[in-house]
Protein backbone atom coordinates (compact mmCIF):
# COMPACT_ATOMS: atom_id res chain seq x y z
CA UNK A 1 0.00 0.00 0.00
CA UNK A 2 1.34 3.65 -1.00
CA UNK A 3 2.17 6.50 1.48
CA UNK A 4 -0.09 9.33 1.85
CA UNK A 5 2.83 11.08 0.19
CA UNK A 6 3.20 8.80 -2.52
CA UNK A 7 -0.04 8.72 -3.74
CA UNK A 8 0.15 12.86 -4.33
CA UNK A 9 3.41 12.24 -6.18
CA UNK A 10 1.42 10.17 -8.30
CA UNK A 11 -0.90 12.19 -8.63
CA UNK A 12 0.91 14.94 -9.41
CA UNK A 13 2.83 13.01 -12.31
CA UNK A 14 -0.93 12.13 -13.72
CA UNK A 15 -2.09 15.69 -13.71
CA UNK A 16 1.25 17.29 -15.35
CA UNK A 17 1.05 14.77 -18.25
CA UNK A 18 -2.25 15.36 -18.17
CA UNK A 19 -2.24 19.13 -18.62
CA UNK A 20 1.73 19.51 -20.23
CA UNK A 21 1.69 16.21 -21.71
CA UNK A 22 5.10 15.78 -19.92
CA UNK A 23 6.80 15.37 -16.16
CA UNK A 24 9.93 16.21 -15.23
CA UNK A 25 11.99 16.16 -12.12
CA UNK A 26 11.57 20.35 -11.71
CA UNK A 27 7.87 20.29 -12.91
CA UNK A 28 6.62 17.79 -9.52
CA UNK A 29 8.94 20.17 -7.36
CA UNK A 30 7.09 23.41 -8.22
CA UNK A 31 3.91 21.92 -8.56
CA UNK A 32 4.21 20.40 -5.35
CA UNK A 33 7.05 22.93 -3.72
CA UNK A 34 9.02 20.59 -2.54
CA UNK A 35 12.57 20.43 -2.83
CA UNK A 36 13.87 18.52 -6.04
CA UNK A 37 15.88 16.10 -3.77
CA UNK A 38 12.64 14.89 -2.23
CA UNK A 39 11.20 14.59 -5.86
CA UNK A 40 13.79 11.77 -6.73
CA UNK A 41 13.71 10.15 -3.46
CA UNK A 42 10.02 10.15 -4.31
CA UNK A 43 10.45 8.39 -7.84
CA UNK A 44 13.26 5.92 -6.74
CA UNK A 45 10.72 4.39 -4.69
CA UNK A 46 7.23 4.63 -7.14
CA UNK A 47 10.00 3.16 -9.60
CA UNK A 48 10.17 0.35 -6.93
CA UNK A 49 6.71 -0.15 -6.99
CA UNK A 50 6.66 -0.55 -10.63
CA UNK A 51 4.49 2.57 -11.06
CA UNK A 52 6.64 5.14 -12.97
CA UNK A 53 9.54 4.54 -15.66
CA UNK A 54 11.81 7.74 -15.65
CA UNK A 55 15.90 8.08 -16.11
CA UNK A 56 17.71 10.83 -14.30
CA UNK A 57 17.52 14.23 -15.92
CA UNK A 58 14.53 12.49 -18.19
CA UNK A 59 10.95 12.55 -18.58
CA UNK A 60 8.87 10.82 -16.01
CA UNK A 61 6.15 8.20 -17.33
CA UNK A 62 3.50 6.06 -15.69
CA UNK A 63 3.26 2.31 -16.68
CA UNK A 64 -0.06 0.90 -17.17
CA UNK A 65 -0.45 0.17 -13.42
CA UNK A 66 0.76 3.51 -12.46
CA UNK A 67 -2.14 5.20 -14.36
CA UNK A 68 -4.56 2.75 -13.21
CA UNK A 69 -3.22 3.86 -9.67
CA UNK A 70 -3.43 7.48 -10.31
CA UNK A 71 -6.71 7.55 -11.89
CA UNK A 72 -8.53 5.24 -8.69
CA UNK A 73 -6.15 7.67 -6.46
CA UNK A 74 -7.96 11.11 -8.30
CA UNK A 75 -11.49 9.19 -8.44
CA UNK A 76 -11.47 8.26 -4.60
CA UNK A 77 -10.78 11.93 -4.20
CA UNK A 78 -13.18 13.37 -6.26
CA UNK A 79 -16.08 11.25 -4.47
CA UNK A 80 -15.20 12.39 -1.09
CA UNK A 81 -15.15 16.10 -2.38
CA UNK A 82 -18.57 15.66 -3.76
CA UNK A 83 -20.07 13.92 -1.14
CA UNK A 84 -19.21 16.94 1.22
CA UNK A 85 -19.93 19.38 -1.18
CA UNK A 86 -23.37 17.97 -2.09
CA UNK A 87 -24.42 15.95 1.25
CA UNK A 88 -22.70 18.29 3.70
CA UNK A 89 -23.17 21.33 1.54
CA UNK A 90 -19.29 22.68 2.79
CA UNK A 91 -17.75 25.38 0.18
CA UNK A 92 -14.71 23.50 -2.29
CA UNK A 93 -11.79 24.93 -0.37
CA UNK A 94 -12.67 23.25 3.02
CA UNK A 95 -13.82 20.25 0.98
CA UNK A 96 -10.35 19.20 -0.42
CA UNK A 97 -8.88 19.41 2.89
CA UNK A 98 -11.14 17.48 4.66
CA UNK A 99 -11.66 15.22 1.48
CA UNK A 100 -7.30 14.97 2.30
CA UNK A 101 -8.11 13.63 5.89
CA UNK A 102 -11.34 11.21 4.74
CA UNK A 103 -8.35 9.82 2.35
CA UNK A 104 -5.62 9.66 4.99
CA UNK A 105 -8.59 7.65 7.41
CA UNK A 106 -8.86 5.29 4.55
CA UNK A 107 -5.35 4.28 4.52
CA UNK A 108 -5.65 3.23 7.20
CA UNK A 109 -5.65 -0.65 8.11
CA UNK A 110 -8.58 -0.38 10.72
CA UNK A 111 -11.29 1.84 11.93
CA UNK A 112 -11.84 2.10 15.19
CA UNK A 113 -14.03 4.24 17.56
CA UNK A 114 -11.62 6.38 17.82
CA UNK A 115 -11.99 6.68 14.14
CA UNK A 116 -15.28 6.98 14.82
CA UNK A 117 -14.86 10.12 16.79
CA UNK A 118 -12.77 11.72 15.00
CA UNK A 119 -14.89 11.85 11.83
CA UNK A 120 -17.46 12.75 13.94
CA UNK A 121 -16.39 15.64 15.12
CA UNK A 122 -15.17 16.85 11.65
CA UNK A 123 -18.59 16.39 10.50
CA UNK A 124 -20.40 18.14 12.97
CA UNK A 125 -19.40 21.38 11.83
CA UNK A 126 -20.36 21.25 8.48
CA UNK A 127 -23.80 19.26 8.01
CA UNK A 128 -26.71 17.30 9.82
CA UNK A 129 -26.43 13.57 11.25
CA UNK A 130 -29.61 12.71 8.87
CA UNK A 131 -27.65 13.46 6.24
CA UNK A 132 -24.61 11.57 6.73
CA UNK A 133 -27.05 8.48 7.72
CA UNK A 134 -28.30 8.15 3.85
CA UNK A 135 -25.10 7.83 2.59
CA UNK A 136 -24.26 4.40 4.24
CA UNK A 137 -25.37 1.73 2.47
CA UNK A 138 -29.07 0.27 3.53
CA UNK A 139 -29.68 3.42 5.21
CA UNK A 140 -30.56 5.45 2.43
CA UNK A 141 -33.68 3.03 1.58
CA UNK A 142 -35.36 4.16 4.80
CA UNK A 143 -38.01 6.80 4.15
CA UNK A 144 -38.30 9.88 6.01
CA UNK A 145 -35.14 9.53 7.52
CA UNK A 146 -34.48 12.24 10.33
CA UNK A 147 -32.13 11.97 13.57
CA UNK A 148 -31.94 14.79 16.17
CA UNK A 149 -28.71 16.51 15.62
CA UNK A 150 -28.13 16.29 19.63
CA UNK A 151 -27.28 12.35 18.37
CA UNK A 152 -24.03 13.81 17.95
CA UNK A 153 -23.42 14.84 21.44
CA UNK A 154 -25.03 11.27 22.84
CA UNK A 155 -22.56 9.35 20.38
CA UNK A 156 -19.26 11.36 21.61
CA UNK A 157 -20.66 10.95 25.27
CA UNK A 158 -20.98 7.15 24.47
CA UNK A 159 -17.56 6.63 23.14
CA UNK A 160 -15.81 9.07 25.80
CA UNK A 161 -17.13 7.06 28.44
CA UNK A 162 -15.56 3.97 27.36
CA UNK A 163 -11.58 3.09 27.73
CA UNK A 164 -9.25 2.74 25.58
CA UNK A 165 -8.98 -0.34 25.36
CA UNK A 166 -12.24 -0.60 24.22
CA UNK A 167 -12.38 2.06 21.99
CA UNK A 168 -9.66 0.72 20.43
CA UNK A 169 -11.50 -3.00 20.16
CA UNK A 170 -15.04 -2.68 20.73
CA UNK A 171 -15.48 -6.36 20.73
CA UNK A 172 -15.11 -6.38 24.09
CA UNK A 173 -17.84 -4.32 24.95
CA UNK A 174 -20.04 -7.36 26.85
CA UNK A 175 -23.68 -6.81 28.69
CA UNK A 176 -21.51 -5.38 31.72
CA UNK A 177 -19.39 -2.95 29.85
CA UNK A 178 -22.17 -1.66 28.13
CA UNK A 179 -24.17 -0.91 31.29
CA UNK A 180 -21.64 1.06 32.67
CA UNK A 181 -20.93 3.21 29.46
CA UNK A 182 -25.02 3.91 29.60
CA UNK A 183 -24.20 5.37 33.13
CA UNK A 184 -21.18 6.82 32.19
CA UNK A 185 -22.90 8.42 29.36
CA UNK A 186 -26.50 9.26 30.43
CA UNK A 187 -28.10 6.92 27.91
CA UNK A 188 -29.67 3.93 27.60
CA UNK A 189 -28.31 -0.01 27.41
CA UNK A 190 -30.50 0.06 24.00
CA UNK A 191 -29.04 3.47 23.03
CA UNK A 192 -25.85 2.13 23.09
CA UNK A 193 -26.47 -1.37 20.95
CA UNK A 194 -27.97 0.83 18.59
CA UNK A 195 -25.58 3.45 17.97
CA UNK A 196 -22.74 -0.33 17.77
CA UNK A 197 -24.97 -1.31 15.10
CA UNK A 198 -24.40 1.85 13.20
CA UNK A 199 -20.59 1.57 14.37
CA UNK A 200 -20.75 -2.08 12.39
CA UNK A 201 -21.99 -0.95 9.12
CA UNK A 202 -19.72 2.09 9.38
CA UNK A 203 -17.05 -0.35 9.55
CA UNK A 204 -18.20 -2.61 6.52
CA UNK A 205 -18.16 1.08 4.17
CA UNK A 206 -15.31 1.58 5.14
CA UNK A 207 -13.90 -1.37 4.16
CA UNK A 208 -15.89 -1.56 1.00
CA UNK A 209 -14.02 2.17 0.36
CA UNK A 210 -10.97 0.89 0.58
CA UNK A 211 -11.00 -1.90 -1.63
CA UNK A 212 -13.09 0.58 -4.17
CA UNK A 213 -15.80 -1.29 -4.19
CA UNK A 214 -18.12 1.26 -2.42
CA UNK A 215 -17.59 4.11 -4.51
CA UNK A 216 -20.34 2.67 -6.66
CA UNK A 217 -22.80 3.35 -3.91
CA UNK A 218 -21.56 6.47 -3.05
CA UNK A 219 -21.32 7.90 -6.75
CA UNK A 220 -25.36 6.93 -6.93
CA UNK A 221 -26.20 9.92 -4.73
CA UNK A 222 -23.95 12.06 -6.19
CA UNK A 223 -23.86 14.46 -9.41
CA UNK A 224 -20.48 13.67 -10.67
CA UNK A 225 -20.91 15.97 -13.59
CA UNK A 226 -20.08 18.55 -10.82
CA UNK A 227 -16.23 17.02 -10.73
CA UNK A 228 -15.61 18.71 -13.81
CA UNK A 229 -15.08 21.98 -11.97
CA UNK A 230 -12.65 20.92 -9.16
CA UNK A 231 -9.00 21.75 -8.61
CA UNK A 232 -7.04 18.71 -8.33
Amino acid sequence: MMTASQEDYLKSIYILILHKNEARVTDIADYLQVSKASVNRALKSLKELGLVDYETYGEIKLTEKGKEEATNIIKKHNVLKAFLIQILNVNNETAEEEAKKMEEQLRKQSFDLNDYLAQLRQVKKMGSFSSILKMIPGMGQIKNLKVDDNEFNRIEAIICSMTAKERRNPKLLNGSRRLRIAKGSGTTVQEINKFMQTFETTQKMMKKIKSGKGMRNMMKNLNMNDLKDFKM
